[in-house]
């Protein structure tokens, strides 16, 4: 992955052989290395159900036209983690909504 690499929420990621993933919703960061780890890849018209992609050395961006594709397929895709991960405090409940 180029160094300074730009990435736009709601730019749109393709698979290998062009098929679109989805569209990134949020970039993932570490807060102690303030680096980019994952790009949040969700799949249009679809809620809740967005994957974390991994920035790295597979992941294609092309300098020209800022294209991304991911080096996999979307079945590959659809087995990275999900995106939408809700943790509790410990000691805490979720809330009731009945």
């Amino acid at each position: 992955m180029p160094e300074g690499e730009q990435f736009r929420i709601g730019a749109e990621v393709r698979c290998a052989g062009g098929e679109v993933c989805g569209e990134i919703r949020y970039l993932d960061i570490n807060r102690d290395s303030r680096t980019l780890t994952h790009l949040a890849v969700e799949e249009r018209g679809r809620q809740g159900l967005g994957r974390l992609v991994p920035v790295d050395d597979d992941l294609h961006v092309d300098a020209t036209t800022h294209q991304i594709e991911f080096p996999g397929t979307m079945a590959r895709f659809n087995t990275l983690d999900p995106s939408d991960v809700t943790t509790f405090v410990t000691g805490t409940k979720p809330r009731s909504t009945a």
